[in-house]
């Protein structure tokens, strides 16, 4: 943070930026058998073949699992949303379709992670 603090001053930024919590990353390979159940399962329910992102901008608190319980694979969620939902904006929204279909998902998921 002093870095990121240092370069705003420099470029002659007036505020300050605090540190209020911190999420640290943890991350799952993408050959692992939950990333494997949530590929097949996103196949089963939606009919297509799923777009996987190995990062993410967003977070979500997943240290907990793998660090603190020792869960050693992890995957963040499976969504409802898309690309018209606006995530996080003051219209976010989502289908009852995809809601639906999330549930779904989630069902899918469980039932084949668990034959793994």
């Amino acid at each position: 943070m002093s870095l990121l603090n240092t370069h705003l001053e420099s470029i002659n930024f007036k505020g300050r930026l605090s540190v209020l919590g911190m999420e640290h990353p943890v991350r799952t390979s993408p050959l692992s058998l939950v990333v494997k159940a949530m590929i097949e399962s996103a196949k089963s329910v939606y009919k297509v073949e799923p777009s996987v992102i190995p990062n993410s901008v967003g977070t979500q608190p997943m240290e907990l699992f793998v660090k603190g319980l020792g869960i050693k694979e992890c995957v963040s969620a499976i969504g409802a949303g898309d690309t018209s939902s606006n995530a996080h904006a003051p219209n976010e929204n989502v289908s009852i379709e995809n809601f639906y279909k999330a549930i779904l998902h989630s069902a899918e998921f469980f039932r084949i992670y668990s034959k793994l």
